[in-house]
Protein backbone atom coordinates (compact mmCIF):
# COMPACT_ATOMS: atom_id res chain seq x y z
CA UNK A 1 0.00 0.00 0.00
CA UNK A 2 1.37 3.36 -1.01
CA UNK A 3 1.33 6.16 1.56
CA UNK A 4 -0.67 9.22 0.67
CA UNK A 5 0.60 12.70 1.25
CA UNK A 6 -0.97 14.59 4.14
CA UNK A 7 -0.02 17.93 2.63
CA UNK A 8 -3.55 18.49 1.29
CA UNK A 9 -4.80 18.69 4.90
CA UNK A 10 -2.65 21.71 5.74
CA UNK A 11 -4.61 24.93 6.22
CA UNK A 12 -2.86 28.29 6.34
CA UNK A 13 -3.11 30.26 9.58
CA UNK A 14 -4.58 33.24 7.67
CA UNK A 15 -7.52 31.11 6.56
CA UNK A 16 -8.12 29.85 10.10
CA UNK A 17 -8.03 33.41 11.46
CA UNK A 18 -10.48 34.46 8.74
CA UNK A 19 -12.82 31.60 9.70
CA UNK A 20 -12.66 32.57 13.38
CA UNK A 21 -13.37 36.23 12.68
CA UNK A 22 -16.26 35.19 10.42
CA UNK A 23 -17.75 33.28 13.36
CA UNK A 24 -17.39 36.40 15.51
CA UNK A 25 -19.17 38.52 12.90
CA UNK A 26 -21.97 35.97 12.43
CA UNK A 27 -22.52 35.62 16.17
CA UNK A 28 -22.68 39.38 16.57
CA UNK A 29 -25.13 39.76 13.72
CA UNK A 30 -27.41 36.74 14.03
CA UNK A 31 -27.44 35.43 17.62
CA UNK A 32 -30.77 36.14 19.27
CA UNK A 33 -29.75 35.87 22.92
CA UNK A 34 -26.82 37.55 24.71
CA UNK A 35 -25.49 34.25 26.03
CA UNK A 36 -25.50 32.63 22.57
CA UNK A 37 -23.89 35.76 21.11
CA UNK A 38 -21.13 35.69 23.73
CA UNK A 39 -20.50 31.97 23.14
CA UNK A 40 -20.31 32.45 19.35
CA UNK A 41 -17.97 35.41 19.69
CA UNK A 42 -15.81 33.49 22.17
CA UNK A 43 -15.62 30.43 19.91
CA UNK A 44 -14.57 32.48 16.90
CA UNK A 45 -12.00 34.29 19.01
CA UNK A 46 -10.62 30.96 20.27
CA UNK A 47 -10.17 29.68 16.73
CA UNK A 48 -8.45 32.84 15.53
CA UNK A 49 -6.28 33.13 18.63
CA UNK A 50 -5.08 29.52 18.48
CA UNK A 51 -4.02 30.04 14.86
CA UNK A 52 -1.77 33.01 15.68
CA UNK A 53 -0.75 32.26 19.29
CA UNK A 54 -0.15 28.51 19.42
CA UNK A 55 0.10 27.31 23.00
CA UNK A 56 -0.82 23.99 24.57
CA UNK A 57 -4.53 23.38 25.03
CA UNK A 58 -3.99 22.85 28.78
CA UNK A 59 -2.54 26.35 29.10
CA UNK A 60 -5.14 27.82 26.79
CA UNK A 61 -8.04 26.38 28.81
CA UNK A 62 -6.48 27.77 32.00
CA UNK A 63 -6.25 31.39 30.74
CA UNK A 64 -7.85 33.82 33.16
CA UNK A 65 -8.67 37.43 32.41
CA UNK A 66 -6.54 39.62 34.62
CA UNK A 67 -4.02 36.90 35.54
CA UNK A 68 -2.70 35.04 32.52
CA UNK A 69 -4.66 36.94 29.89
CA UNK A 70 -4.17 40.59 30.68
CA UNK A 71 -4.17 44.06 29.23
CA UNK A 72 -0.93 46.00 29.36
CA UNK A 73 -0.38 49.43 27.82
CA UNK A 74 -3.53 49.25 25.72
CA UNK A 75 -3.07 45.79 24.22
CA UNK A 76 -3.80 42.26 25.39
CA UNK A 77 -1.11 39.72 26.29
CA UNK A 78 -1.00 36.03 27.07
CA UNK A 79 1.36 35.73 30.05
CA UNK A 80 2.00 32.19 31.24
CA UNK A 81 4.06 32.12 34.47
CA UNK A 82 7.04 29.90 35.24
CA UNK A 83 6.15 26.28 35.88
CA UNK A 84 2.93 26.23 33.85
CA UNK A 85 4.47 25.53 30.44
CA UNK A 86 5.95 22.27 29.17
CA UNK A 87 9.48 23.69 29.49
CA UNK A 88 8.74 25.29 32.89
CA UNK A 89 9.68 28.71 31.50
CA UNK A 90 7.56 31.83 31.37
CA UNK A 91 5.84 32.55 28.07
CA UNK A 92 4.58 36.01 27.18
CA UNK A 93 3.13 36.93 23.81
CA UNK A 94 0.95 39.77 22.56
CA UNK A 95 -2.46 39.22 21.04
CA UNK A 96 -2.25 40.58 17.47
CA UNK A 97 -3.82 43.99 16.87
CA UNK A 98 -6.30 42.62 14.32
CA UNK A 99 -7.90 40.47 17.06
CA UNK A 100 -8.30 43.35 19.53
CA UNK A 101 -11.73 44.39 18.22
CA UNK A 102 -13.09 40.83 18.49
CA UNK A 103 -11.65 40.54 21.98
CA UNK A 104 -13.18 43.85 23.07
CA UNK A 105 -16.52 42.74 21.63
CA UNK A 106 -16.35 39.47 23.57
CA UNK A 107 -15.46 41.25 26.82
CA UNK A 108 -18.41 43.61 26.33
CA UNK A 109 -20.76 40.66 25.79
CA UNK A 110 -19.24 38.82 28.76
CA UNK A 111 -19.78 41.86 30.99
CA UNK A 112 -23.47 41.85 30.01
CA UNK A 113 -23.71 38.14 30.80
CA UNK A 114 -21.97 38.65 34.16
CA UNK A 115 -24.44 41.40 35.11
CA UNK A 116 -27.32 39.12 34.12
CA UNK A 117 -25.87 36.28 36.19
CA UNK A 118 -25.43 38.56 39.21
CA UNK A 119 -28.99 39.84 38.91
CA UNK A 120 -30.51 36.37 38.62
CA UNK A 121 -28.13 34.54 40.99
CA UNK A 122 -27.54 32.03 38.17
CA UNK A 123 -23.84 31.30 37.43
CA UNK A 124 -22.93 31.56 33.75
CA UNK A 125 -19.40 30.27 33.27
CA UNK A 126 -17.74 31.60 30.13
CA UNK A 127 -14.26 30.34 31.04
CA UNK A 128 -12.34 33.49 31.54
CA UNK A 129 -12.64 35.06 34.94
CA UNK A 130 -10.95 32.74 37.42
CA UNK A 131 -14.09 30.75 38.17
CA UNK A 132 -13.61 28.49 35.16
CA UNK A 133 -13.39 24.74 35.43
CA UNK A 134 -9.76 24.03 34.53
CA UNK A 135 -10.15 20.23 34.48
CA UNK A 136 -12.76 20.19 31.75
CA UNK A 137 -12.86 21.00 28.09
CA UNK A 138 -14.24 24.52 27.39
CA UNK A 139 -17.48 23.24 25.85
CA UNK A 140 -18.20 21.06 28.91
CA UNK A 141 -17.90 24.04 31.24
CA UNK A 142 -20.27 26.11 29.11
CA UNK A 143 -22.92 23.43 29.19
CA UNK A 144 -22.53 22.53 32.86
CA UNK A 145 -24.79 25.29 34.18
CA UNK A 146 -27.20 25.50 31.29
CA UNK A 147 -30.04 23.29 30.07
Amino acid sequence: MERRSKFDRVVLAERIVQAGLTLVTEAEAFARYPFKRAIGIRNGLIIALLAVCPIRIKNYAALEIGRTFKQEQGSWWIALPYGTTKTDTADQRPVPDYLQDALDLYLTEKACIDRLAAATKFPLDLLADGTSLHDQEPWDADLKNHP
